[in-house]
């Protein structure tokens, strides 16, 4: 089995996808990691070569920083930059300080967000069309942002099976929900679903009594035990949202606590940085020493994130699951949204495994956010992929975060970013 990791980042997603494919298992015959960094590309197939060496794993590791070149035969396709564009991100945000929507300079929502879906519709659009070609029964794994229209992008239009994938928030909220009451993981069995990328909890119970522990949670969370925003949010839209905050405030209109950007997020501090590739050089020049094996373990995740393996299960190539994905609802996942939208399909975990989906009774205002958001993201897939500005003015339109600005002035602002961004945003120019 042959798979392609695409821009992966050394400080999080690499190790970990490394680890499940090269020590876990040994079901993937060829990895091919893209990156357009040299020195990176150079320091990821080191790596790479000593994990494989040192499990005795005969898989053929080759590189390359052509996107294209890699593709033919593959069986999965890991397409994996997270972050923005930083310069273009810090040129739209001093655009919309300037004019007064400073409040919208977000990463994974409002108008910050939108136009970073915008720039990637052109390259999701010719990783798909010659994954039609080269290797047309591929499954694509998607974690570029932001994810809701990235996702809903190529499953509308790609013609390639396609998922989203972003586990770390459902996990990361399954943990801190669990600490809130007091508990472990194995003594709740919550359902986290909604908005893919910004997931809510939906249900929680005893797993030997079926208690609903969902009101003792509200009232810890209206108490302020995750402090004013949490709070807030639960009241307007009647669930809890779970894992970092931000994902959830960039798609929600702005709220007087809602955090601000002054930078992109990042994988970790610039320290943290250093250190993680300090430890993947240790790796390259010691191997799975005692020495490599020491920083080796400093990279792993400690909230059960088994990136590889869950991918490879979805193929038939492995054990285990890959949590939080973001599929195009069906009434299996969400029965109160319409099939189509792309969802974070519920995380149901009962006593720490995941589990069949309990019956999610969805509040009202939660399910008309998810709706409406939805429905603003397949306009703005159409839109980045087509260059369709019927479709951006319906976005603008619709999308939640917008409430509350005069949304011509919005779609005026975004025709200018468009244009300042021509150069990558060919699709609505031809």
């Amino acid at each position: 089995m042959k798979v392609v990791v695409i821009g992966a980042s050394p400080y999080d997603i690499l190790p970990i996808v490394l680890n499940d494919f090269l020590l876990e298992t040994h079901v993937v015959r060829e990895l091919t990691i893209v990156e357009l960094n040299p020195e990176l590309l150079q320091l990821h197939l080191t790596v790479a070569q000593a994990i494989a060496r040192a499990a005795d794993n005969p898989v053929d590791i080759t590189g390359t920083r052509n996107i294209h070149a890699a593709l033919p035969g593959a069986d999965m396709v890991l397409l994996c930059p997270k972050t923005p564009d930083p310069v273009r991100w810090h040129a739209d945000k001093q655009a919309m300080e300037g004019i007064g929507l400073g409040a919208q300079a977000r990463a994974f929502g409002g108008l910050g967000g939108l136009l970073v879906g915008l720039r990637s519709g052109h390259m999701l659009r010719a990783i798909s069309d010659s994954m039609r070609v080269v290797c047309p029964k591929a499954l694509l794994l998607l974690r570029t942002p932001p994810l809701d229209i990235a996702a809903q992008a190529v499953n509308d239009f790609g013609g390639v099976r396609a998922y989203g994938t972003g586990a770390e928030n459902a996990l990361r909220g399954q943990h801190a929900v669990c600490n809130l009451l007091g508990v472990g993981i194995q003594h709740a069995h919550l359902a986290i679903a909604g908005i893919a990328g910004a997931p809510y909890l939906l249900d929680a119970r005893e797993p030997d009594t079926n208690a609903d522990l969902l009101p003792e949670i509200e009232r810890k969370i209206m108490d302020g035990a995750w402090g004013t925003l949490p709070a807030h949010i639960l009241s307007v839209y009647g669930a809890v949202p779970v894992g970092d905050l931000r994902y959830h405030t960039d798609r929600l209109p702005d709220m007087a606590d809602s955090p601000r950007y002054d930078d992109l997020p990042m994988p970790g501090t610039p320290a943290f940085q250093r250190d993680r590739l300090t430890a993947l050089a240790t790796v390259a020049t010691e191997g799975l020493s005692a020495k490599g094996r020491a920083a080796w373990a400093t990279m792993m995740p400690t909230c059960g994130i088994h990136f590889g393996m869950g991918a490879l299960s979805l193929i038939g190539e492995g054990q285990g699951l890959l949590a939080g994905l973001m599929l195009p609802n069906t009434p299996a996942y969400l029965p109160d949204v319409p099939s189509g939208i792309v969802v974070q399909v519920p995380l149901p975990c009962c006593r720490g495994s995941l589990v069949d989906a309990p019956a999610l009774n969805m509040p009202l205002p939660l399910r008309d956010l998810i709706v409406q958001h939805g429905e603003a993201c397949r306009c703005a897939a159409r839109a980045a992929w087509f260059g369709d500005r019927t479709a951006l003015r319906e976005t603008v339109e619709l999308l939640p975060a917008l409430d509350g600005i005069d949304r011509l002035y919005a779609l005026d602002f975004v025709e200018q970013r468009i244009a300042a961004h021509r150069d990558v945003l060919p699709q609505f120019f031809d």
